[in-house]
């Protein structure tokens, strides 16, 4: 809910520049450039990322793949397609990126060329592209092996349920309330020779799953099927052993039982370097999400623990996505994006399987999309924006302690009218912490009353990030037509830090 009204605010701003600013306009939203993904490779030296930008033609954002080395040199463009591109991995040589695509190409019919999504074979020095199978009705994701020499990838299929299929048959014209059933099968792809074998049949939606590396094992999150009410209420966390396609479901105690609500959604399966632990996470609508590791070590069953974390800091995303875990390198570190006042940082927890502390990786004003750790762990890279700057790619060494910006998507809005950001902070009524976000207008003067806008959104599981992005509430732009923009934010008593 937007609230429009008049108050009195203090511009923190300097004196505006001579040359004149460009005012914006909601057109002006559809000229900036997103960023959805990316892979680095510390053999490529070089970081591929997925660049959305609005079509006209199709009134909707596509993205195609751009590569930006280390040094800093100017990034180029892989594809021209906008076939939209995810789920982007380095192959081990540094060479080339697997990813998915919905590539529709005339005179050809039939995948891959009709639409349908299926894995591409993107060489990092632009000189070929191309699919890596034919799969009719195309999938719903893959992953790839530690060796680079074959991937995994689901398809699902539904079928009526026993108590309809008879009565379906006979009365096809009527309508039926019962939800089909779902089957997915998971197939192994032999990147070399292109021949299919299917692995297992799961009776049942798969929405998300990991590859072990050691390629013995797929972590899935499971569920009767693919709707909401399912995924938040009945998810499971799902081990496959791919040698003889046995499956067994983790205990869910810690999460369904031992949690203020039973009803979260599982998410982000990763295994670490050497298969023995798996990191998960678990998203909720009102109530903090919360991180676990499943630690076999050479155990027939794991010991599930809880990662435990400062208590100003809430775990990044929730149902509706978000949520990012990696492990660093070799090592049992686990990082996270972690909500703090408003801050997106990248948390580190040391030793993870042990308990061991949780640290921000750096501490500064920024607002971390997502990231993704090389190999080695000695790099990572990151999608992030700033209190003064759009999202841009950066890369980091943790012993420096600096990102390096790569790219510069956005440089059209330097001559923009863009807000000055700050974070306020009061005393509310019952004594509570109170803080928000606050947009200024560049160029208003210290003293000048100025109209507001008070950005109210229900939460509880969303607070306004302390960076510059364009949104459709009105972020960036309502700053550039001379009002106040205020996104007030409290700590409630469940330590949530959420939007009032």
């Amino acid at each position: 809910m937007l609230l429009v009204f008049g108050i009195g605010v203090a511009s923190v701003m300097a004196a505006a520049a001579a040359e004149p600013r460009h005012t914006i306009v909601v057109d002006d939203y559809f000229t900036v450039a997103s960023l959805n993904e990316l892979a680095i490779s510390s053999i490529a030296k070089s970081v591929v990322y997925a660049e959305g930008r609005w079509l006209e033609a199709t009134n909707n954002r596509k993205s195609d793949l751009w590569v930006v080395p280390f040094s800093g040199e100017k990034p180029r463009r892989l594809t021209f397609d906008s076939a939209s591109y995810d789920s982007l991995r380095f192959s081990s040589d540094g060479r080339f990126v697997y990813c998915l695509s919905r590539s529709l190409r005339e005179p050809q019919s039939g995948p891959p060329s009709d639409g349908s999504r299926q894995i591409w074979r993107i060489a990092v020095d632009g000189s070929d592209s191309i699919p890596l199978g034919h799969i009719d009705g195309g999938i719903e994701g893959f992953d790839l092996s530690t060796n680079g020499e074959w991937a995994v990838y689901i398809k699902s299929a539904t079928e009526d349920q026993k108590e309809w299929a008879a009565l379906r048959s006979r009365f096809p014209e009527i309508k039926y309330g019962g939800r089909p059933k779902t089957v997915t099968t998971f197939h192994k792809l032999n990147l070399k020779t292109l021949r299919t074998t299917q692995i297992a049949v799961i009776a049942g939606a798969v929405d998300e799953f990991s590859l072990s590396p050691n390629g013995k094992r797929i972590a899935m999150v499971t569920a009767p099927d693919s709707s909401v009410i399912s995924m938040e209420g009945k998810s499971r966390m799902t081990i496959l052993e791919i040698a003889d396609g046995r499956t067994i479901d983790l205990p869910d105690d810690k999460w369904r039982k031992d949690l203020p609500s039973p009803y979260g959604r599982l998410a982000q399966p990763q295994w670490s370097a050497d298969s023995r632990v798996l990191a998960f996470a678990i998203g909720f609508d009102a109530y903090p999400s919360e991180v676990f590791v499943a630690d076999w070590n050479d155990r027939a069953q794991p010991e599930i623990r809880r990662v435990l974390r400062p208590g100003h800091v809430s775990l990044h995303g929730g149902v509706d996505g978000g949520l990012v875990l990696r492990w660093r390198g070799e090592t049992r570190d686990l990082c996270f994006l972690g909500d703090d006042h408003a801050r997106v940082r990248i948390y580190c927890a040391k030793d993870a399987t042990n308990g061991g502390p949780v640290e921000p990786l750096t501490d500064l004003d920024e607002v971390v999309d997502t990231f993704v750790w090389d190999q080695s762990g000695t790099s990572i890279a990151a999608i992030r924006g700033l209190p003064d700057k759009l999202n841009d790619v950066y890369v980091l060494r943790p012993t420096e302690k600096e990102w390096k910006q790569l790219t510069d998507i956005n440089s059209h809005t330097r001559n923009w009218s863009l807000p000055k950001m700050s974070v306020v902070t009061w005393l509310g009524n019952e004594g509570e912490h109170v803080e928000g976000v606050l947009e200024l207008p560049g160029d208003n003067q210290p003293g000048t009353p100025l109209p507001m806008i008070v950005n109210l959104h229900g939460g509880p599981t969303f607070a306004a990030p302390y960076h510059l992005a364009p949104g459709f509430t009105g972020n960036v732009f309502y700053a550039s037509q001379g009002y106040a923009f205020f996104h007030p934010t409290i700590v409630d008593r469940r330590g949530m830090v959420t939007n009032s």
